[in-house]
């Protein structure tokens, strides 16, 4: 399956198939009843015994026990037909199977199903305008063999003329509109083209008459990550493995290759997790693309798409709770930073997003916990985090309500002043006082910041601007 610039590289795994009359083996070996002749009956046993062999598993012993009625009958063309079906198709032997139908077609020359069936065997061969000739011949001995438009259509699909292959494929519905490998295969054809969503219409038809149909999961869940619906895609996938482990494994060897996978994965699992981890990370990086350009909405709706496909990351939940917060949803910002920390307890960026949402709700006190946790976990991601945040507040105050302005101003200053007080700790005083300048610049009215700062100054022995600072604190009192 393909887009509009790649090679086909999947097929639809639904091979085409070699049209054999029910009555068939029964009728070959009932001949006896109609056969005078010795010699004859003596080939009907030989043909007996090969069949029953041959159902055995016996084919070794099958296939002597054909020769021997051709021996005897070298026009016993029910020999050659069943020698192809029961024993050279199983076994591959595509060319035998060619030869066996050229017996067929000497004998009787208007046999549609023998043109149909060694169309098969040449299509097998990969000689597939061979395989056309041979369709066109059965369809003008019986134009209304859907099987023989199936397969004619698929070989129009193995050589990308998917245009003439949906024309065969519509054909064979209009015989049989119930034919779900036909849909399947129309599927396939429209999804090669880019024609996503009419490729998805024909796969939900094919599983609307064949619930259980593996290759219209498997194409539909291409289908779907091509439209990049990933959660449907790979529940598609993970209901084809369920059904059939082995077809689903080989047909992933492709569609990993046009995802942009590496070949070489060990199990169907595996290969599942990859497509989880790539496409959450997609989403990821798409909802990060939305809050760069503003779109809060859409980088929420992204993130949601990538928690649905990993519940456990905690940067989507990061990064939802902040375009929530942007967006004023404030109790939704805390949901999603609780459960950030419920996953991770030691994530710092959390908990200073956390604590904005909590200082926005009036849980003064809590916001300033987390604060604290934060700058005991990772003081110099607090720095930062702070540095960039005093130097945006007068914009975030702009963009926000009376209420929110606030409790934001009150944040951003409680959180510089434990900052300018970790660092004072920490012995670094330089950067404590850099801290309570941007307090300062803030709201240059709140006492306790100059009493914080004379403590740094004086560790400094800048005496004189310690008092300075005390004085001031004073004025304010």
């Amino acid at each position: 399956m393909t887009n509009d610039n790649n090679q086909n590289t999947i097929s639809s795994n639904q091979q085409q198939l070699m049209k054999y009359p029910s009555e068939l083996i029964k009728k070959g070996l009932n001949l006896a009843n109609k056969i005078q002749s010795p010699d004859l009956a003596k080939a009907e046993l030989f043909l007996r015994l090969a069949v029953e062999r041959a159902q055995g598993g016996d084919y070794q012993g099958a296939l002597i026990g054909f020769e021997q009625a051709l021996k005897i009958n070298p026009n016993y063309y029910e020999v050659y037909i069943l020698r192809s079906f029961l024993i050279y198709t199983p076994l591959g032997k595509y060319a035998a199977v060619i030869n066996d139908y050229n017996q067929v077609l000497r004998l009787n020359p208007k046999n549609a199903e023998a043109y149909t069936n060694r169309g098969y065997a040449y299509a097998s061969l990969g000689n597939y305008l061979e395989a056309l000739r041979d369709y066109d011949r059965a369809l003008k001995l019986d134009p209304h063999c859907v099987q023989t438009y199936i397969n004619c259509g698929l070989s129009h699909v193995a050589l990308q003329n998917y245009e003439k292959a949906i024309v065969d494929f519509t054909q064979a519905l209009q015989i049989n509109p119930r034919n779900a490998d036909a849909y399947n295969n129309r599927g396939l054809s429209y999804c090669n083209l880019g024609n996503y969503k009419i490729a998805l219409a024909n796969f939900n038809q094919a599983l609307k008459f064949a619930p259980n149909h593996i290759n219209a999961y498997l194409n539909r869940g291409y289908t779907y990550i091509r439209l990049e619906q990933y959660l449907e895609g790979i529940a598609d996938f993970n209901k084809a493995f369920k059904l059939d482990p082995q077809s689903s494994k080989q047909y992933f060897k492709h569609i990993e290759q046009q995802l942009g996978g590496a070949l070489g994965y060990q199990n169907w699992e595996e290969f599942l997790n990859e497509l989880n981890k790539k496409f959450s990370q997609e989403l990821f990086d798409k909802g990060c693309d939305c809050n760069e350009l503003g779109d809060f909405r859409g980088a929420i709706e992204a993130y949601t798409l990538a928690l649905q496909i990993n519940p456990k990351n905690i940067y989507s939940y990061n990064n939802r709770g902040l375009n929530y917060f942007c967006l004023g949803y404030y109790k939704d910002a805390l949901y999603d930073f609780n459960q950030a920390l419920q996953i991770k307890p030691d994530y710092t960026m959390a908990y200073l997003n956390r604590s904005r949402a909590l200082m926005c709700l009036g849980e003064y006190l809590e916001s300033i916990e987390d604060i604290e946790k934060a700058l005991r976990l990772d003081p110099e991601c607090c720095h930062q985090f702070f540095e960039e945040y005093s130097q945006n507040i007068h914009y975030l105050l702009r963009q926000s309500d009376k209420q929110t302005s606030q409790a934001l101003l009150i944040h951003c200053i409680q959180g510089l002043l434990l900052q300018g007080k970790s660092r004072h700790d920490s012995g670094d005083y330089y950067e404590a006082i850099e801290s309570y300048d941007q307090v300062i610049s803030i709201n240059p009215y709140i006492s306790e910041v100059y009493r914080a700062r004379s403590l740094s100054y004086s560790a400094l022995g800048y005496l004189a601007e310690a008092m300075a600072d005390l004085q001031r604190a004073m004025s304010i009192d």
